[in-house]
């Protein structure tokens, strides 16, 4: 992935790992997230390298999939390690979020 989002067909993934330590340039995360989704768009994000959701991740991972959820989109994590697995599953997102083991494979759920 060059950037922190690329498109594959109907899909956008977004490297989480670049979207929630990204320096602010005047636009705040939430620009970049209306750049990166459209209205009821798929969004997976590949969190590859995030070791720890801790406060500022996890503030933008709700924050991020609120703002895709409430046009009508839908949000899938994917590559999750260990511990991050483990928040998952102890703050309940499996509830409001798919869970993939990699982008790949939450690629193949949302063929159209």
């Amino acid at each position: 992935m060059y950037g922190a989002s690329e498109r594959t067909g109907s899909v956008r993934v977004v490297d989480f790992a670049r979207l929630a330590t990204r320096k602010r340039t005047g636009r705040d995360n939430k620009g970049a997230w209306q750049e990166w989704t459209e209205p009821h768009g798929h969004v997976i994000l590949d969190l590859e390298g995030v070791g720890f959701l801790d406060q500022a991740r996890l503030a933008t991972l709700l924050r991020f999939s609120t703002h895709v959820r409430s046009g009508g989109g839908v949000v899938s994590l994917a590559s999750l390690g260990k511990t991050v697995r483990l928040q998952v599953q102890i703050m309940r997102l499996y509830r409001m979020l798919d869970i993939f083991n990699s982008p790949k494979e939450a690629l193949g759920a949302h063929r159209d």
